[in-house]
């Protein structure tokens, strides 16, 4: 995607941004007036920059992760998420959240216009098809998608408000299989998952899947989730780094309106120090994401660098944020100037999974490359 796109795309998020995000955050209280929040995703979605998987909507091809992302790169994508971070990081990650799982669903004739993802991380199976009940006809592949039923229980899944459904990914007969089950389907139980400290807009649901039947047609062609996973851990990324610059640019307005000492705090050597290396984090870390984005996200050689952005910029980004708060001193806790939401939404972007050794095992592949 050629880079004027890119800035019309970003300038729909800012413009977002100031009408929708904004007063959403600064209503009153800890975290905003999250009642809004369903309403601002709805907005999101009407607007485009949100993707759906349906082919009418705006947001289908250049919303954040919209189709466009297959042939042009996740940078269009990250830009966005970078943007809407600024203002908020919990509702960048629902964008992002709603994003994954509308790709998800490219290529089917499903239409479900908001799914989760789960990913079996921890040793779940997708049994294998009853092929007894299976039409005489039915190829190996056809009775291996036919019918597959996820089990076992999937805590810490993210989703975007309104969702519908999931995306399942286990390993299965002949490698990776996919399956969507729908919210209301029998066999799957939602249950609200403790309510984090950051990222507050983010609904985090525990999923236990009993037998909960994938429907046989249109059925999610099996495939590997490397490619998931590289976006998803490059989205975070990015939702650190404009979280990071949002607290900086607050750090430099408040230090250029603060009198003390006889003069603004900004002349301030300490201050400048502060400021000073939470800047460097941040322009190390855009360059760092714009050097992973420009890979095949497709590739294999994508996810160690994917997941060395993770790890690297969710932490210099959440000391960037620190540091931003130190230089408005005992003000920078208070709920009113917003960096203690900042340093909280910055430590739970960094502890999200997959943890810190799982990345670090597939920086340094000792996990054979991460997915193949």
């Amino acid at each position: 995607m050629d880079s004027s796109a890119v800035r019309g795309l970003a300038r729909t998020a800012r413009d977002f941004c100031a009408r929708h995000v904004a007063p959403m955050v600064v209503a009153e209280g800890k975290d905003g007036d999250l009642e809004r929040l369903g309403a601002l995703i709805d907005e999101a979605e009407a607007v485009g920059l949100m993707a759906t998987p349906d082919p009418d909507s705006h947001g289908h091809e250049y919303g954040v992760w919209g189709t466009a992302c297959l042939e042009g790169g996740a940078t269009a994508s990250l830009v966005m998420l970078d943007e809407v971070a600024r203002v908020c990081a919990g509702v960048a990650y629902c964008l992002h959240a709603a994003g994954l799982g509308a790709l998800e669903l490219t290529g089917s004739e499903l239409r479900t216009r908001r799914v989760a993802v789960a990913l079996i991380e921890d040793g779940w199976r997708l049994p294998d098809a009853d092929i007894d009940r299976l039409a005489p006809d039915a190829t190996p592949n056809r009775a291996r998608m036919a019918s597959v039923a996820p089990r076992g229980t999937r805590a810490f899944v993210h989703a975007v408000p309104g969702w519908e459904g999931c995306v399942v990914y286990g390993a299965g007969q002949g490698g990776w299989q996919r399956a969507f089950v729908g919210r209301e389907d029998g066999g799957l139980e939602v249950a609200p998952a403790e309510r984090t400290m950051g990222l507050a807009a983010v609904e985090t649901v525990e999923l236990t899947f009993a037998g909960a039947a994938a429907l046989p047609e249109p059925r999610l062609t099996p495939r590997s989730p490397r490619s998931y996973l590289t976006r998803h851990l490059l989205g975070v990324a990015a939702i650190a780094l404009g979280n990071a610059r949002g607290a900086v640019a607050a750090a430099r307005e408040y230090a250029g309106q603060r009198f003390q000492g006889g003069g603004q705090i900004e002349s301030h050597a300490a201050v400048h120090a502060l400021i000073g290396d939470a800047v460097s984090r941040v322009e190390a870390g855009a360059a760092f994401l714009h050097r992973a984005a420009e890979r095949d996200v497709d590739s294999a050689a994508a996810l160690p660098t994917a997941a060395a952005a993770k790890l690297r910029l969710t932490v210099d980004c959440c000391q960037a944020v620190t540091d931003s708060l130190q230089a408005f001193g005992g003000y920078g806790y208070m709920e009113d100037y917003g960096l203690e939401k900042r340093l909280r939404d910055a430590m739970s972007l960094k502890s999200m999974t997959p943890a810190p050794d799982v990345l670090r095992r597939m920086v340094a592949g000792a996990d054979g490359g991460g997915g193949r």
